[in-house]
């Protein structure tokens, strides 16, 4: 159980916004099996997210006691250290905007805009594109 401390600080987190969150789900759907496990997991384990003040990055938190947990059923097997596991297209309106999402040490890190993000509420967004990128390995390869 989650100290007050703890819950207080977690209850704090800025949360991913309604186009982050499509982006991972966008991801979430493109992943193969064996490489979606590991990701659903690591993805329902974010707390909040930390922003950087241009808008152009987001890095995922996870609360403490979820990454103590993580065995080696729990990370991706990429060799790399970094590795852009997905480049995703997002649609507003007519505006479109790219992302990367990143995987550091084998767990799920961040999501980099490859141009100006979009405001984190609107109601008519959707994923028009989400490709995992070839060298993304499968599990135990």
């Amino acid at each position: 159980m989650l100290s007050f401390r703890r819950w207080w600080e977690r209850w704090l987190l800025p949360k991913p916004t309604k186009i982050e969150s499509l982006i991972l789900s966008g991801v979430e759907a493109a992943l193969p099996d064996e490489l979606r496990s590991i990701y659903s997991r690591q993805a329902r384990g974010i707390a909040g997210v930390k922003r950087m003040e241009d808008g152009g990055k987001i890095y995922f938190i996870f609360d403490n006691d979820f990454t103590e947990r993580f065995d080696a059923c729990s990370r991706f097997a990429f060799d790399a250290e970094e590795v852009v596991l997905a480049r995703v297209k997002v649609e507003y309106y007519r505006h479109v905007v790219a992302a990367q999402v990143w995987v550091v040490n084998n767990i799920l890190f961040s999501i980099e805009y490859t141009g100006p993000a979009l405001p984190g509420g609107p109601n008519h967004v959707k994923v028009i594109a989400c490709e995992v990128l070839p060298d993304a390995p499968a599990v135990g390869d």
